[in-house]
């Protein structure tokens, strides 16, 4: 079995352009209907990097605690088809993540 590797927060702070910064909005995540009322926090990144993402919010969040993140990336779509082809006729206007509070 590997061991478990600590969180390295400079594989995001030192990636090339991270610090493009990208509207979000943040709610905690939860499967309870009672949770579903959260509302979204306005916030943007300040580092974004395939490794990780770092923002700050007016709210805190436990460690550990699951959020649902909308990352508005401007022109994501056309950039995609740069790299790839992709013809999708429904251009969503955020990618969304699923992500962990460390």
């Amino acid at each position: 079995m590997s061991e478990k590797q600590a969180f390295d927060t400079h594989l995001i702070t030192d990636y090339p352009k991270s610090k493009r910064k990208l509207g979000l909005k943040i709610r905690e995540f939860s499967i309870l209907k009672e949770n579903c009322d959260n509302k979204d926090n306005k916030a943007h990144s300040i580092h974004i990097s395939p490794y990780g993402l770092e923002f700050q919010v007016p709210e805190s969040f436990e460690d550990g605690t699951l959020l649902k993140i909308d990352v508005s990336i401007p022109n994501y779509w056309n950039r995609k088809q740069q790299y790839v082809e992709y013809a999708r006729i429904d251009t969503p206007k955020t990618f969304k993540i699923l992500a962990k509070v460390v």
